[in-house]
This record gives structure tokens, C-alpha cells and sequence, in this order.
């Protein structure tokens, strides 16, 4: 039981994250832009040679920031809500 409800845990944490990274990609006006030398640096990094990696890049950056925000609001529901981490005994 232990094993299964962790992997819900983790299929409920991927599936957050790509409904914001979804969400965020297609309305970029709501949420706050990354500065341009930010994405310079990743580019860079990334080596991105045409149109197609650039828009993998942006996913990869999008999901890494959504996952990270789906985490920690984890974290802080956990830590804040009473019975929210009740354990079965």
C-alpha cells in the first residue's frame, strides 16, 4: 500500500506540472517572464540549432519551474494543513 500511494504521489506531481507547464506556455502574459539573459545562458548551454530545439528548450525550462512550484506547494500543504499528512497505522 505504501509502494502505491508514493506512485500516486509521483503521477499526481507530473501530471501538476505538466498541466502548469501547459497552462503557462499557453498564456505567457500571466505569469512573470524570465529576463532574456537567462535564456541567452540556457541557449548556450542547450546549443539549440534551430526553431524545433528552442521550443524544447522552453519546455524543458517551463516543466523544470512547474515541477519545482508543484513541489514546494506540496511541501507547504503538508507542513500547514492539519490531517493532511495523516499516515495509516
Amino acid at each position: 500500500m505504501n509502494a502505491f500511494k508514493s506512485i500516486f504521489i509521483v503521477l499526481c506531481w507530473i501530471a501538476a506540472s505538466m498541466f502548469l507547464t501547459h497552462w503557462w506556455l499557453g498564456n505567457p502574459e500571466q505569469l512573470p517572464r524570465l529576463p532574456s539573459l537567462v535564456w541567452e545562458q540556457v541557449d548556450k548551454f542547450y546549443r539549440s540549432a534551430n526553431a524545433e530545439d528552442v521550443a524544447d528548450l522552453e519546455f524543458l525550462v517551463c516543466f523544470s519551474i512547474s515541477a519545482v512550484v508543484v513541489g514546494l506547494a506540496f511541501l507547504a500543504c503538508r507542513r500547514l494543513l492539519p490531517g493532511f499528512n495523516r499516515r495509516d497505522q
